[in-house]
């Protein structure tokens, strides 16, 4: 039997689209995965004289999938904004001499686009997903959890070890940074504190998958039509009631997720990450009376195009100087 406590997923950064990682230097805590190398079949219609189908041929391939309840951290976060399609800038924060701020934004052109090599090993089987690109970041955490990350891959090509022994790595896991948790998070509409038990963010970025004749894979992925929806869960209250009344009057609002270390990085200055969403409608508002003496509210949101900006903003403050 083979033992999953010795398996990975790790993370490589490719120099382009078609070139597996050179070097893995991102491995990643999580609790499931669903990548495959998965192959159409295409059958040969039974014709007269045939009683069964006597041919099946192999078509088009798809490489995704997905991992689920990653957990998140100042090291990795940045890792994973970068895998959905967002571009990072980096700059020395003011009064610290080695906390970087990393200002990332989405891409407006796939040319920019970085793409990463995904090492599955499960302790028998090492496979390579390459050219891999994020088509769903989620984000979310509750009452007394760690914050979690899941994402949807999609690749363009896929390879299997002939040699596991030689090709698989050593896993090594960051230390650095501790998780963020329920009570480091707080999330504000239009600068207000909002009191939440529980949220989501999920950014989706429909990638399309481009195939010409003579190929199995892909030939590339095209980002197509985005979308960001919010779920929120808080209690009937007044706060809630004007929420209410934002959603009745359709009333554009901004969102902003902020997360702070409990430890000091560097001395006077906190680990931060941030999203910031400055154009949001509240898209559908429900307080039910039931048998418990508390009425819980949940609040979903959508994100509107910002022409006069970026419609989604990751920040990141940590001890990294290189960019994402």
């Amino acid at each position: 039997m083979i033992n999953a406590n010795y398996s990975y997923i790790a993370l490589g950064k490719q120099a382009d689209a078609s070139t597996i990682a050179s070097s893995f230097t991102n491995f990643v805590k999580f609790e499931s995965e669903s990548l495959k190398k998965s192959i159409e079949k295409i059958e040969d219609n039974v014709k007269t004289g045939q009683r069964f189908t006597d041919k099946i041929y192999s078509g088009t391939q798809k490489n995704e999938g997905s991992i689920s309840s990653i957990t998140p951290d100042l090291a990795n976060l940045g890792v994973f904004l970068n895998l959905a399609g967002f571009q990072d800038s980096a700059a020395l924060k003011d009064g610290s001499t080695g906390v970087y701020i990393h200002t990332m934004t989405l891409t407006e052109d796939d040319a920019d686009l970085d793409y990463y090599t995904i090492q599955k090993y499960n302790g028998l089987q090492l496979e390579n997903f390459i050219g891999s690109l994020g088509s769903k970041f989620e984000l979310s955490c509750s009452v007394n959890e760690l914050l979690k990350l899941s994402v949807d891959i999609k690749a363009l090509t896929h390879s299997k070890s002939t040699d596991v022994t030689v090709d698989k790595q050593a896993p090594s896991y960051q230390t650095t940074y501790v998780p963020f948790t329920f009570v480091h998070g707080i999330l504000k509409i239009e600068s207000t504190e909002v009191e939440i038990s529980k949220f989501s963010i999920v950014y989706e970025n429909a990638l399309g998958e481009n195939y010409k004749l003579g190929q199995a894979t892909p030939k590339s992925l095209n980002t197509d039509k985005s979308k960001i929806d919010i779920s929120l869960e808080t209690l009937l209250d007044s706060a809630s009631d004007t929420l209410q009344n934002y959603f009745y009057a359709n009333t554009e609002k901004s969102i902003e997720l902020y997360f702070q270390t409990t430890e000091e990085i560097e001395t006077g200055h906190k680990g931060v990450f941030k999203l910031m969403i400055p154009r949001a409608i509240i898209d559908d508002w429900s307080g039910n009376i039931g048998t418990e003496s508390k009425i819980n509210v949940s609040i979903a949101l959508k994100a509107l195009a910002n022409y006069s900006g970026e419609t989604i903003t990751g920040i990141i403050e940590n001890l990294q100087s290189a960019v994402y």
